[in-house]
């Protein structure tokens, strides 16, 4: 089966936490992404008007929350999402009855489109998931983009 961007669903599974031996993997795919100077700006200024964002463990697993929002994490991993490694993550919270906002997002680099021809675009699976989540919340009708603030998708 393949996703809109042409990924086979067997690539990629979403879940919203991860095993917590999966733990550095986070903190490098979240806080040490070597790709975060492109978005620096956005992500000071996100910070700043949502909170910082800390990794969660508990009962055996991880995840990432924001200290001064009610946010929703959602992890992209490996295919075996019980033990499945993470390759991409998303913060998304809803601000307002008919907005989903992505707060942050971060994707592994190595696994970014263009790393090879199969290689399939782990920002792009997991805008298209927050937007399924979103098209089943009664009210929601856009997606405000991360960094970007004031850009909206209408769904």
């Amino acid at each position: 089966m393949k996703s809109p961007n042409g990924a086979s669903a067997r690539e990629v599974a979403f879940c919203a936490r991860v095993p917590s031996q999966h733990r550095s993997v986070v903190e490098r795919l979240f806080y040490f992404n070597q790709r975060q100077g492109v978005h620096l700006e956005g992500i000071r200024a996100t910070i700043e008007a949502e909170g910082t964002p800390y990794i969660v463990e508990r009962d055996g697993s991880v995840w990432l929350e924001i200290s001064k929002e009610d946010s929703q994490c959602l992890f992209a991993v490996t295919p075996d999402a019980q033990s499945g490694v993470p390759i991409g993550v998303v913060l998304y919270r809803r601000p307002a009855i008919d907005t989903l906002r992505i707060s942050h997002i971060a994707t592994n680099p190595q696994r970014q489109p263009g790393a090879s021809s199969a290689t399939p675009d782990i920002g792009g699976l997991l805008f298209t998931e927050v937007r399924r989540i979103a098209r089943h919340l009664r009210g929601v009708t856009r997606i405000e983009l991360p960094y970007r603030q004031g850009l909206f998708i209408r769904i």
